[in-house]
């Protein structure tokens, strides 16, 4: 009598192997909320005041859409579905940042507070698809994106201890 050999994933319980979707899931995700972070930041640089958080949003407005384009071809290259749009959540998280801005009559320190948490979720996200990454092209564009939004992170922080916050 011959007993079944047990591969690897039959060792680890179902919930286990559900929580933790393949790559290819994780930068679909990725996508998603990059194009939702991409209007979101767009959005916020045309209601908030102050030049310099302007500018600063409309910048990682714009490395959004380019990583947005980078996404969209690993999943390409994986023969996987692009998304075209952001998510519902996403987009009612823009709707809570104009109602935001709007009371507060644009000030920008509740915009940039709003932008920094998206920023920390957006790094989670890289870091979680960074674990599941082999291919060291897709790797290197993972770390690439890490690094420019720890950098808009860092510049909001900048801004949000700075005198300059009008400017």
């Amino acid at each position: 009598m011959t007993v079944p050999q047990q591969t690897r994933s039959s060792l680890t319980p179902e919930p286990l192997r559900q929580q933790r979707p393949p790559l290819v899931g994780v930068l679909q995700d990725i996508a998603r909320l990059t194009i939702d972070s991409e209007q979101r930041l767009g959005e916020a640089a045309d209601v908030v005041d102050g030049d310099s958080v302007r500018q600063l949003l409309s910048s990682a407005a714009q490395r959004r859409a380019d990583h947005a384009r980078d996404l969209a071809g690993i999943l390409e290259d994986r023969n996987a579905p692009v998304p075209e749009r952001g998510t519902l959540l996403g987009m009612l998280h823009r709707g809570w940042i104009a109602a935001r801005a709007t009371i507060n009559l644009g000030y920008p320190q509740v915009v940039l507070l709003e932008a920094r948490r998206g920023e920390k979720h957006m790094a989670d996200l890289y870091e979680e698809a960074l674990q599941r990454a082999v291919d060291p092209a897709v790797t290197a564009t993972l770390k690439r994106h890490r690094q420019e939004i720890a950098d808009t992170r860092w510049r909001i922080d900048t801004l949000l201890h700075s005198d300059d916050l009008l400017n």
